[in-house]
């Protein structure tokens, strides 16, 4: 390669086989002499034996780079062998979007906000429509989907049982377990029991239980619905007068609504079974003696407590699993992307909702 410089003019003359096994050197020596503003560059290939992709890719690549500086690139004397492979590299290159213009730290954090509110007004409409179809189903008592309510009770709640008793089995153990090592330091042990049901019945019992529901049903929402967007079948009930929230959201958020009060429940059943057997085992306290102990000290607005959270739990996984899963596009990727995240932010709004109304009870005294 000879290269001949003239004040901003360069002319690069270009000879043998250009082809992957280009030294660096020889790559340095070519962008280093077009690295100047407003050069204006002409490059001969007469002397060019054979051009493969990647050499004609890495020129092509130069030209732009000098293009972007406001330099000019002119080709010169392309042999006939080699204008083919430069018009097929051209072609490409045209085909790619430009890249993003970089953004400072101050302007990603403004575009992320700007974002958020997007979403958060999306998730608004997406809040008044629904609405709006569960008034008028209440209104009109044959628009509930009762059928497909059942199916989901079963699904959403019914099926998730085995796990929620599971984990909440296990949480119970080891809970007992913690608490019994540190109160008999104390000579306290007896005090578990009361400890162990308060915590359970007011937070552990129905957080376990809505973030095991949030990460499944939250999920197979949002899929389901992805889907039937994909497949087009949500405009063809648009298309034929029927409308996707009542038919698709009002069952979804119903049925978890109902049937989030029995799996906490269960839950609580559970946690409470894996405390008692641990509390048996570890500190000689029988079932009968745990239970006559937990009778006196535990009172029942414990139990209200966690129930009364289980309606809103319910509502906000049902929500966010439906309005992600209409938020998807026509991608596997999209459903992918948006199952995820539905599944975060239903956990996420889960914990928060939990800090909220333990915020309130403990202002209340309840």
């Amino acid at each position: 390669m000879e290269i001949i410089e003239r004040d901003l003019m360069l002319r690069l003359i270009l000879r043998g086989q250009w082809d992957y096994e280009l030294p660096k050197e020889l790559i340095s020596r070519l962008f280093l002499a077009c690295k100047r503003d407003s050069v204006r560059v002409s490059v001969s290939l007469l002397g060019v034996s054979s051009l493969d992709y990647s050499a004609a890719t890495l020129l092509l690549e130069l030209s732009m780079a000098v293009k972007r500086r406001g330099g000019e690139w002119a080709w010169e004397g392309v042999p006939p062998a080699i204008a083919p492979i430069l018009g097929i590299v051209k072609e490409s290159k045209r085909d790619l979007p430009a890249p993003p213009p970089s953004l400072s730290s101050l302007l990603r954090l403004g575009e992320k906000i700007k974002e958020s509110l997007k979403g958060l007004g999306r998730f608004a409409s997406f809040l008044g429509e629904t609405l709006f179809a569960m008034g008028r189903s209440l209104k009109e008592s044959r628009l509930i989907r009762l059928k497909a309510t059942l199916y989901h009770i079963e699904e959403s709640g019914i099926k998730a049982v085995p796990i929620i008793a599971l984990t909440s089995f296990l949480v119970g153990i080891v809970m007992a377990y913690q608490g019994a090592i540190q109160l008999e330091k104390f000579g306290a042990s007896i005090i578990v029991v009361e400890m162990t049901g308060m915590l359970t019945l007011r937070e552990l019992g129905p957080v376990i239980a809505a973030i095991v529901v949030a990460g499944r049903s939250a999920s197979s929402y949002a899929a389901q619905i992805g889907v039937m967007k994909i497949t087009e079948e949500i405009d063809a009930m648009k298309t034929m007068n029927f409308n996707p929230y009542a038919f698709l959201v009002i069952p979804r958020v119903i049925a978890l609504v109902v049937v989030m009060p029995l799996v906490i429940f269960l839950s609580n059943v559970a946690g409470l079974l894996g405390e008692m057997l641990i509390i048996k085992s570890y500190l000689g306290i029988g079932y009968l003696q745990y239970i006559e102990r937990f009778y006196e000290m535990v009172e029942i607005r414990h139990l209200w407590v966690g129930l009364i959270k289980a309606p809103f739990y319910g509502a906000i996984i049902a929500l966010i699993g439906c309005f992600r899963g209409f938020q998807i596009t026509g991608s596997t990727e999209s459903v992918g992307r948006y199952t995820t995240i539905s599944v975060v932010n239903a956990i996420f709004w889960v914990i928060a909702l939990n800090a909220m109304f333990s915020i309130i009870f403990t202002e209340y005294r309840l």
